[in-house]
């Protein structure tokens, strides 16, 4: 029987359209060769009728002329609404739009037309009415890329992450996947979380083979101790005289005779002694004391290997020298790990991957031998040597086994030294916990039973804050299961997301920005408290000094990021402390009335004087911080247009780049040293929306941060940037905490 002949898709478009049989010849058929006409090929070619404009007027075509009926044909992976064959069957559809707007009739369906020219808005010229973040559903997810500016960085954070210096790639999808693991839905390797779920013997034999590759590098061994071979050579010596000067990286000021002087560089000093002369393993817990020592000492040492090798490839870039200092560091770095791993294994347990100090048996027994300011700056040179290299993904552990160590230390008494060290790494915990994504799950509430829907203060009341939720769901707990299994029936994790639509109204002070913006209602009077340089007594914690934060100005920053996570709780979990708008307004009440509380300079007629460089650096530290916690307040919690902060972005970057200046003037000598705090660089620089500010701020960075050192909080301003410049209204008020969430990139600051 002879096959039955059907009709096909495998001709030509030529044919089809004559509708003969074509001989399938590529790529031009036989048929048509023959018939002499144009052979259209064999792809499947679409054709759609004129774009067409609803409008007033009636219906025109977008490039002009009368309306033209064309033919379309249906294919079968395409699907057509009822209708808009033709142009009157658009009709059901036009009836419903409001005739004074016109809108763009496409293939597929009918849509606005944005027609409004741009308009420019000038600072602080925005009306008082609330503004609404764009939430997770509505904002456009933020691609991933790398700027060709910062592939030498990235290169040099993934060369330390996988441990091999030496290691060279093009493939920068390779190099993104590996630094962003989490972003792209893997697991980030030789995590703390992971290395302390391994044996003691394990992670000593990591460190061995770290410290013979070390020894390796520097020369031939002399003794069977290779840790000894280590601190014997006279390369090693020379790092150890380097730390004193590459040590002033830790903080933002430096000073003659401040804590790193008192502290920190005689604490390593005293180590390598003690572990040259093997004295630290006679007492009871000599092991792990002898430990905690060689752990400060391989971190202290990778520190200044960094610093080193940053210094050589800023004059020269790579080289024989400079790759030898970081083939040092990363196996310093790698061995310290391994230690840390082993010294923190007696003090945490572990549920999931959230740390607890639960040994505090252990933990006073290291206050008693005098070995607790040791453990906290084992803990402090672990996140600076991570920080120098961009690698985030310890953060979340340190932080969480430094401030159970420091909850635990609360009751006891503590000398001078251990109480700084808790303070400084209360400072490092705000910048951690600004940018960082809640444990929604281990996140509390003292009202959190109310689950109140709305919140209203009197309409009279000045400070009236209304929060109110536009999408009102029923809680998973109200609602009745009924014939479901019990394990379907439990509430789904919840993940942290940008917030849905949320709407906070604020009517204190109409025009917020217009004081502000005047450093002498705000920061310029000084309080009681007078110092001189150099330093011999403080009525208050050098750590302050150091990071030119006075603590009240701390506090105000806690409260501001413990509301801003606040808020995000209450958005996930639907639950309205009755407090939470009076928290609102006393703390908007007090950042605006906050007083800088030393007196820094003598002010004339001619402009401030200030009583030595390091009153002046402490000066503009503590206005840049001010300013950036007022932007961090109206942005993420007030949710207030980033025109409206054009003030506070330009106040900031001028400080910065005073900051900048004074760091070279400064550079000179000994006496002191200034680092530009990345914090504010980063948020302020965010809603900067001027091209002009934008290229101060990206100039800034490129001189202030170089080799590694925080490119991708600058890769990450390259896409706020990007989205503040482009037509899309949901990108160009979106914030940096959008970012972070959905670069998977929390804590990073």
């Amino acid at each position: 029987m002879a096959p039955i002949k059907r009709r096909t898709f495998t001709g030509c478009d030529t044919c089809r359209n004559r509708k003969v049989k074509c001989d399938g010849r590529r790529p031009q058929c036989l048929r048509c060769e023959k018939a002499n006409v144009e052979c259209l090929g064999y792809g499947i070619r679409l054709r759609f009728y004129e774009y067409l404009i609803a409008g007033p007027r009636g219906l025109e075509v977008s490039g002009g002329g009368p309306v033209v009926q064309h033919q379309r044909r249906q294919v079968p992976f395409m699907t057509f609404r009822n209708g808009y064959l033709f142009p009157e069957d658009m009709d059901s559809d036009l009836d419903k739009i409001d005739g004074s707007e016109e809108r763009f009739i496409g293939p597929f369906g009918v849509f606005r037309l944005n027609k409004d020219d741009k308009v420019e808005r000038t600072a602080f010229a925005a009306a008082p009415s609330s503004f609404v973040a764009p939430s997770f559903e509505t904002i456009i997810p933020r691609e991933l890329w790398l700027h060709p500016r910062l592939q030498v960085d990235a290169l040099l954070t993934y060369r330390t992450m996988v441990g091999d210096a030496m290691v060279n790639t093009n493939d920068w999808e390779m190099v993104m996947r590996e630094i962003f693991a989490e972003y792209h839905g893997s697991t980030p390797r030789n995590r703390l979380v992971d290395r302390i779920m391994l044996g003691d013997a394990e992670n000593e034999a990591i460190t061995e083979s770290y410290m013979k590759k070390l020894v390796l590098e520097l020369g031939p061994r002399s003794t069977d101790d290779v840790f000894l071979d280590f601190l014997e050579h006279p390369r090693t010596r020379g790092w150890i005289q380097q730390f004193s000067r590459q040590c002033t990286s830790l903080v933002f000021v430096a000073y003659k005779d401040g804590i790193l002087d008192k502290l920190v560089v005689p604490t390593l000093l005293r180590d390598v002694g003690e572990l040259v002369v093997q004295k630290a393993r006679k007492s009871e817990h000599g092991s792990l004391f002898y430990l905690l020592k060689q752990t400060f000492v391989l971190e202290s040492l990778a520190i200044s290997t960094l610093g080193r090798y940053q210094a050589l490839f800023h004059i020269s870039g790579e080289h024989e020298s400079s790759m030898s200092l970081l083939r040092a560091f990363i196996y310093l770095r790698e061995a310290s790990l391994a230690n840390l791993s082993r010294v923190l294994s007696p003090l945490v347990s572990m549920k999931g991957e959230r740390p607890e100090v639960t040994n505090d048996k252990l933990l006073d027994v290291m206050l008693q031998d005098g070995m607790i300011d040791q453990l906290l700056m084992v803990i402090l040179m672990a996140i600076k040597q991570d920080e120098a290299m961009s690698i985030f993904h310890n953060y979340k552990f340190l932080h969480g086994v430094a401030g159970g160590i420091c909850k635990l230390l609360e009751t006891r008494e503590l000398e001078s030294s251990t109480k700084d060290l808790i303070l400084w790494l209360r400072y490092l915990n705000m910048f951690f916990k600004s940018t960082s994504i809640i444990d929604i799950e281990n996140y509390h509430l003292e009202e959190e039973k109310l689950d109140l829907k709305q919140v209203v203060l009197p309409l009279e009341d000045p400070t009236k804050i209304e929060i109110k939720q536009l999408v009102v769901q029923e809680s998973w707990e109200n609602v009745q299961l009924s014939n479901v299994p019990r394990k379907l029936a439990q509430r789904p994790p919840v993940e942290d997301k940008p917030p849905r639509k949320y709407v906070v109204r604020f009517t204190y002070g109409q025009q917020l920005e217009s004081e502000d913006d005047e450093e002498e209602d705000n920061v310029d009077e000084g309080g009681p408290i007078q110092f001189k340089f150099p330093i011999t007594s403080l009525p208050f914690s050098p750590i302050e000094l150091n990071f030119g934060i006075p603590r009240s100005l701390l506090e105000l920053m806690e409260r501001t990021v413990e509301l801003s996570d606040r808020r995000n709780y209450i958005l996930r979990k639907k639950v309205y402390p009755r407090n939470f708008p009076k928290q609102c307004c006393d703390l908007e009440e007090d950042l605006r009335n906050w007083k800088l509380p030393w007196v820094l300079y003598e002010q004339r007629d001619s402009g401030l004087y200030f009583h030595s460089p390091l009153h002046e650096s402490v000066y503009h530290l503590s206005v840049c911080f001010y300013y950036t916690t007022l932007m961090f307040f109206y942005r993420i919690i007030k949710e207030s247009h980033p025109s409206q902060l054009q003030g506070h972005v330009a106040s900031t970057l001028y400080h910065l780049e005073a900051l900048w200046n004074l760091k070279l003037r400064a550079h000179r000598t000994a006496s002191l040293r200034v680092k530009l705090p990345f914090w504010c660089f980063f948020l302020s620089g965010s809603d900067a929306l001027d091209e002009e500010l934008q290229t101060r701020y990206d100039i800034l960075g490129r001189t202030a941060f170089d080799a590694g050192d925080r490119w991708i909080g600058k890769q990450a301003l390259f896409e706020i940037w990007r989205g503040h410049n482009s037509t899309d209204d949901e990108l160009r008020v979106a914030s940096w905490l959008d970012l972070v969430k959905y670069w998977q990139i929390g804590g990073y600051l």
